[in-house]
């Protein structure tokens, strides 16, 4: 089954990065340079930060629907970066380097099913939960601290979703700030 991997928009963040520390602050929102190589997966670009790069580290709430699994947790988010566009099929090295917790969804967002992969594995359960009927679509999450990375969805739905995604963190980012 064909895959495609969402990144985050820009537009529901840009503004922060216009803020001063004491504006960050109200909305909970920490602002950094990067120290360290490999240590900041950013949601836009779905790479690492470099090292001097500005973060935010903020919370981000990736699953909005009435469910009990209606989820928020914390995400870094790059300045100046453009919004990544993985090729169908292919995860990035952000993803692939880390272990990833695969979460699929149906259509009324609950859960059905879990597992867990690093490297060349996150692909391979990516494409067997996708071929799963039930599965609307999935969530990927790093193991260790659980923040969320990322949507994936069938390819052949692909455009329709990230547009969906995209106008729903749009009107999330305005009911929230």
């Amino acid at each position: 089954m064909n895959f495609q991997i969402h990144s985050l928009a820009v537009t529901p963040f840009d503004a922060f990065f216009k803020m001063n520390d004491k504006q960050l602050q109200t909305h909970n929102i920490v602002k950094s340079i990067v120290q360290e190589a490999n240590s900041t997966p950013c949601r836009i670009s779905l790479k690492d930060a470099e090292v001097g790069a500005t973060v935010l580290l903020l919370n981000h709430q990736h699953l909005q629907g009435e469910t009990p699994f209606q989820a928020s947790h914390a995400i870094f988010v790059t300045q100046d970066v453009q919004r990544s566009c993985p090729e169908v099929n292919q995860v990035p090295r952000a993803i692939n380097s880390r272990i990833v917790s695969i979460r699929a969804f149906n259509k009324q967002q609950m859960m059905v099913q879990a597992d867990i992969a690093q490297g060349l594995e996150v692909s391979d359960k990516i494409q067997l939960m996708l071929n799963d009927k039930n599965v609307e679509f999935l969530h990927l999450h790093y193991a260790k601290q659980g923040c969320y990375i990322a949507l994936v969805t069938r390819a052949t739905r692909a455009k329709e979703s990230q547009e969906s995604q995209e106008s729903q963190e749009s009107q999330e980012c305005i009911k929230r700030y």
